[in-house]
């Protein structure tokens, strides 16, 4: 049978500092560290350093019981001037959040979940999620995780029975109370009938609705 060597080193080291006096045993951040007297009054000297493997989930180590942020949000690509929500995702049940929204009103949390994050300017933006429980902290920032769009111009217009919307990258022509109107997917169009009609139309993946 063959055992790992930092598996045996590990329970010589326990076992060690079970039996030792509790100013001879120093932890470090999963690190057990067996001291002795050295020369001089109070000093120490490392006699034995144990790092354990980070695969030691079976050991229970402090480093896999850190959190491990992440996070999803309701939304990524958006005109300007909407508002989103975030949801945390973090592992190894963080207990405290501080979140960082560059670009956003409000620009921090420490809510779980923040709602209601404002994008008023367009552009795109980082956003950080520090998480934290009893044994640390650990932060995750997503670069341009978000970007806002500029909205559309918001108008159409009509010229004689013909309604018009500005250039885009398409169009979808609606009726009120109709809804969706099949194949009405130029940026123009003339309506059969009387009624309250509007264009959704799309640039640089941005979506906004003309009405008329």
């Amino acid at each position: 049978m063959q055992i790992k060597l930092a598996t045996m080193v590990y329970w010589v080291c326990l076992l060690w500092a079970i039996f030792l006096p509790a100013e001879w045993v120093l932890w470090r951040g999963g690190v057990i560290i067996i001291n002795f007297t050295c020369s001089g009054i109070g000093q120490y000297c490392d006699m034995w350093v144990f790092d354990p493997d980070t695969n030691c989930i079976s050991f229970n180590c402090i480093n896999n019981l850190l959190p491990v942020p992440n996070f999803s949000s309701s939304d990524s690509l958006f005109c300007e001037k909407q508002c989103i929500d975030f949801t945390d995702i973090s592992q190894n049940n963080p207990t405290s959040w501080q979140w960082t929204f560059n670009g956003a009103s409000p620009s921090t949390s420490t809510d779980q979940n923040p709602t209601n994050i404002c994008y008023n300017n367009y552009g795109s933006f980082d956003v950080t999620l520090v998480a934290c429980n009893q044994f640390g902290c650990d932060t995750i920032t997503k670069n341009n995780f978000i970007t806002s769009y500029i909205t559309p111009l918001d108008s159409i217009w009509f010229t004689n029975d013909t309604l018009f919307a500005l250039p885009a990258y398409s169009f979808q022509w609606y009726e009120v109370g109709a809804g969706l109107i099949a194949n009405a997917t130029q940026n123009y169009y003339v309506p059969l009938t009387l009624g309250n009609y509007y264009c959704i139309t799309k640039i640089q993946m941005a979506a906004n609705q003309h009405r008329m």
